[in-house]
């Protein structure tokens, strides 16, 4: 759901209430009468501005649309579904309609997902499913935070959004920003990330050793890439002076621009395959039920955009896990845990480690005494858990941090307190 967010266009003084609560906080008339008078008139907007950055920048609202199609079927042997979306949001920047390119923020995203199950005999079920991800945004060349920033720090009197012949206004190099420039003048920017997943598996029921055997094999491949292009432009600026004798305006140059936009770009990418076989148990013997889980798993991920051979390398990790569980009359409960988990960011000898767990459970609402209350609270349940986890994140974003580190380009060392 999108609800709606108001701008808070009402908090702003104009041009006339500044100069006179200028006035009055400085204790004199920085300000005349006949100035005020000028903002409050808007005869001069080149010479008098009167500016609500908010209103200039920003419009009421954006428009947005979403389209989906969905397909599924399938018989006792095979089912099939099929999906696809489409959305596209605008921002709620406004544009100058003279303009060559487009600076609003848009995202236009692309879905695509497809699942198959075969069931090759009645105890073997093979799946796959593919989906595509593919977003584009476009923005302005220029930071939306320094825009927004900027909207709410400048004063409605300081320059008009732009000179009534079309030249751009704002302040000499250091000492702030036209924000509308920021807008409509700054370039803009593209990105695109395309992320593919993809998962195949195979489910096997083992029945035929032990009643409630059932093992799964699966594997999984996903790639994600993404580019960015910047079109950035920096415009010629001019703040008014006066008129001269033919009435038209004086500018003086504050900055030096550029006719052409100039062009930046990057890319970035990662890819991560993942394998896991598993074997689960689950049998009930009368009011006893027993339930047993063993996974292992191993996982390679690569940064393909790396800028060094250090974060070009694989980030591999390798387990092995597992889980008993036992109940009774679905009421009390006893559970045991298992990890040995390997990272390669570690050295020889000291990749693996283990980490246990247990846990104790009871739901008093399944007990014959607690029909009293049942109707007041319909579920309870109290459950105690202790166990060890792990992390091979050392921060930094280092990996190999068992490895020594020299650094060529050091100017030296201090000897001494």
């Amino acid at each position: 759901a999108h609800a709606a967010t108001h701008l808070p266009y009402s908090v702003f003084v104009d041009s006339a209430q500044f100069a006179e609560l200028y006035n009055e906080a400085r204790g004199s008339d920085f300000y005349s009468d006949e100035v005020i008078e000028m903002y409050q008139s808007n005869a001069d907007p080149d010479l008098y501005p009167n500016v609500n950055w908010l209103d200039e920048l920003y419009s009421a609202g954006a428009s947005f649309q979403r389209y989906n199609l969905n397909v599924s079927g399938g018989n006792e042997r095979l089912r099939y579904f099929v999906s696809g979306s489409f959305y596209d949001e605008d921002g709620i920047y406004r544009q100058n309609d003279l303009a060559q390119y487009n600076s609003n923020i848009n995202l236009q995203r692309y879905n695509f997902r497809s699942n198959i199950d075969i069931y090759l005999t009645e105890s073997t079920q093979f799946s796959i499913g593919i989906g595509d991800i593919l977003t584009s945004r476009n923005r302005p060349g220029a930071g939306t935070g320094d825009i927004w920033g900027y909207a709410f720090s400048t004063s409605p009197n300081v320059f008009p959004a732009e000179f009534s012949d079309g030249s751009a206004s704002g302040p000499s190099w250091g000492t702030g920003e036209n924000p509308y420039n920021l807008l409509v003048n700054s370039g803009y920017a593209d990105e695109w990330n395309n992320k593919v997943q993809s998962v195949i598996s195979v489910q096997q029921g083992l029945d035929v050793i032990t009643e409630g055997l059932a093992g799964r094999i699966m594997f999984s491949f996903d790639k994600e890439n993404e580019s960015l292009m910047v079109r950035s432009k920096t415009v010629e600026t001019f703040l008014a002076l006066g008129r001269d004798e033919n009435n038209d305006v004086i500018l003086n140059r504050t900055r030096e621009g550029q006719d052409f936009l100039s062009y930046s770009s990057s890319s970035s990418g990662n890819r991560n395959i993942y394998f896991e076989t598993q074997l689960n148990y689950q049998r009930d013997f009368g009011l006893h039920s027993v339930g047993g889980l063993l996974i292992y798993n191993q996982s390679s991920f690569s940064n393909t955009g790396a800028g060094s051979l250090e974060a070009s390398l694989p980030y591999v990790h390798q387990g092995i896990a597992g889980r008993l569980d036992y109940s009774f009359a679905n009421r009390y409960f006893l559970e045991g845990n298992f990890g040995l988990n390997g990272s390669e960011n570690f050295a020889k000898g000291h990749r693996f480690g283990f980490f246990p767990s247990i846990a104790i459970g009871w739901i008093p609402s399944n007990e014959s005494f607690y029909t009293g209350i049942s109707d007041v609270i319909t579920f309870l349940k109290f459950r105690a858990s202790h166990g060890y986890v792990g992390n091979d994140e050392m921060g930094g974003g280092r990996s190999f941090v068992y490895m020594s580190t020299v650094n060529q380009g050091a100017s030296g060392y201090n000897v001494g307190p």
